[in-house]
């Protein structure tokens, strides 16, 4: 596994001042309770979200539980972190993704699930991921080249993006790194985020608040620990 840090105006990590925005802003279908994104239409969904899973937590931050959700069970959540702390209590029960995510969402006040770009994503809903972002020149670029590009353009034209630090992980020859994507010339910057995961539908992001103030950017693949192989006997001798 390798993380690289993309190097976005001259400095590896960036803070960022949350600035709410007052701008007319142009909004992605978004689904905002759980029976809704259970009667979504299943040909639209990822294949995932018909997999059944039994997972419970028990007072965990909402971005642990994302980070357990790609980690522990190879399920490619992207995530868009609000301001203030929520913690989950979630019983396991044999059920669908899609429905473990709606009860999910019944505990995470001012946060949404849409699928955009053939991704879900579980984002807080703040004004500024709303924001159009104009005149990106990105096609048919390696993802990692892809990303740094963004969010220099992103980070000129949206103040509450201004100095976005970028973290990107997984193995060189990985298709992730290899993979070329094509964004939007004129999109929010949330339907952008989607973009930069492409077509590969193990990708996502999470955009976060860090430890010593501002947001990053991190990329990468819905991972799983490693299965525990047994060894296999040989023949006994003749």
């Amino acid at each position: 596994m390798v993380w690289r840090r993309h190097r976005v105006c001259r400095c590896w990590l960036f803070c960022l001042a949350l600035f709410p925005s007052c701008g007319a802003a142009r909004r992605e279908e978004i689904v905002t309770q759980p029976e809704t994104f259970l009667s979504c239409s299943a040909a639209s969904q990822p294949s995932f979200l018909a997999e059944r899973v039994t997972i419970s937590f028990a007072g965990r931050p909402l971005s642990d539980v994302i980070r357990s959700l790609r980690r522990e069970h190879s399920l490619p959540v992207s995530f868009v972190e609000g301001p203030f702390p929520v913690q989950i209590e979630v019983s396991g029960q044999d059920e669908p993704v899609r429905s473990f995510l709606g009860r999910l969402l019944e505990q995470a006040q001012g946060y949404r699930c849409s699928i955009i770009e053939g991704h879900v994503v579980i984002y807080y809903d703040e004004p500024a991921l709303h924001e159009i972002v104009k005149g990106v020149s990105i096609t048919d670029e390696l993802r990692g080249e892809a990303v740094q590009l963004y969010v220099e353009t992103v980070s000129h034209q949206i103040r509450s993006f201004e100095g976005l630090g970028v973290l990107l992980g997984g193995s060189l020859e990985s298709t992730f790194f290899t993979d070329r994507v094509t964004l939007a010339r004129e999109a929010t910057v949330l339907r952008h985020l989607c973009q930069l995961l492409g077509k590969y539908p193990d990708t996502c992001f999470s955009l976060r608040y860090g430890s010593v103030g501002g947001r990053y950017l991190t990329m990468g693949t819905a991972i799983s620990k490693p299965h525990v192989t047994h060894r296999r006997e040989p023949p006994p001798a003749h």
